[in-house]
């Protein structure tokens, strides 16, 4: 069959709409990663701190450390699975790229990778 030229595509279908979603469910987890990352590493060595002689935590927090490593490799599976779904469902020269799912992936993997290296050497 030869494509005569005309778009017949009305809007994103349920397909597109669901990888719009799980783009911003994986970018949800990141920033909740990331919030869990603030409250679960060692506390920071300052001098107002020293001075006023207050209890400095030198140690990842585990209560925070397990979901922090779900959150993380959560985003990347899931951006990982948008990924390939949006190779599966372009086509065409003018669909998304979802260039914003790959520096995600990037970030994750590498943000992943990190941590698991950080929490092995602190055990």
């Amino acid at each position: 069959m030869v494509w005569d030229g005309v778009d017949r595509r009305k809007g994103p279908d349920w397909r597109v709409r669901t990888l719009r979603g799980l783009a911003i469910l994986a970018w949800l987890l990141f920033i909740i990663s990331l919030l869990l990352f603030h409250f679960a590493r060692p506390e920071m060595d300052s001098g107002i701190a020293r001075y006023y002689e207050l209890e400095i935590r030198q140690f990842w927090d585990p209560s925070y450390t397990g979901p922090l490593m779900y959150f993380v490799w959560s985003s990347c599976v899931i951006s990982l699975l948008s990924l390939i779904a949006n190779r599966q469902l372009s086509r065409r020269a003018g669909d998304t790229r979802r260039y914003n799912l790959i520096l995600l992936t990037v970030i994750t993997v590498s943000f992943g990778i990190l941590l698991t290296v950080k929490l092995l050497a602190h055990n």
